[in-house]
């Protein structure tokens, strides 16, 4: 299992960083994450504006405010998944929702894209896209973005053909060859759960995965 964070290009406010990260708890602000949270008692608060939250200030209700004047509208970059996908009327899944209700809260259009895995970590690195939940939190990524703290929790699943064995069957005769999305964090998060060892295989995108 894993947990994708809110994913920040350097660059847009920090504002709206201080903003997000007191909706998830983050060891970098507890007392923001405690006020938003409580003391542990299951409940969470819902706020319809950005000046609802705790903590928030002055400035950057300001800065917010300077993009909302300005026609500011940002890209949430997607992978192609349950949780973003085509369907007969538009995008639909979870980070639909997602940018819906960013939008109501900071009065700020958010759109989702669909994007491939390497086009949208080109297209972050490059500044095409703003803000994305693909991306799994390293110290390396720490580094370079501004993180929240989660905003999904996903399961980590294992994609086979019909009619092929599971990868413990083939270990019995072989190395499995597992592919994962180039730069990704998966394999990591992966390798805690398996007893048997593999070849990893890098690709770009799911596409070139079915293709092997």
């Amino acid at each position: 299992m894993g947990f994708n964070n809110f994913f920040l290009r350097t660059g847009i406010c920090v504002a709206l960083w201080v903003l997000f990260s007191g909706c998830a708890k983050d060891s970098r602000a507890p007392d923001r994450a405690e006020q938003l949270h409580g003391s542990g008692n299951g409940h969470f608060p819902v706020y319809t504006s950005y000046r609802e939250i705790p903590g928030v200030t002055p400035e950057e209700i300001t800065a917010i405010e300077n993009f909302r004047a300005q026609g500011r509208s940002f890209i949430y970059g997607a992978g192609n998944s349950s949780e973003c996908f085509n369907d007969r009327d538009g995008l639909g899944g979870y980070a639909v929702l997602f940018c819906r209700w960013l939008t109501d809260l900071f009065g700020l259009t958010f759109t989702p894209v669909l994007y491939e895995w390497g086009d949208l970590v080109d297209g972050f690195n490059g500044g095409e896209i703003d803000f994305t939940g693909e991306l799994t939190a390293t110290m390396r990524r720490r580094r370079n973005y501004f993180i929240t703290g989660p905003i999904a929790e996903r399961i980590i699943t294992l994609t086979r053909g019909v009619n092929s064995d599971g990868p413990e069957a083939v270990a019995a005769r072989r190395l499995p060859r597992l592919g994962f999305l180039r730069d990704s964090a998966t394999r990591e998060l992966f390798l805690p759960g398996v007893s048997y060892a593999f070849d990893s295989i890098y690709v770009n995108t799911s596409g070139e995965a079915y293709r092997m």
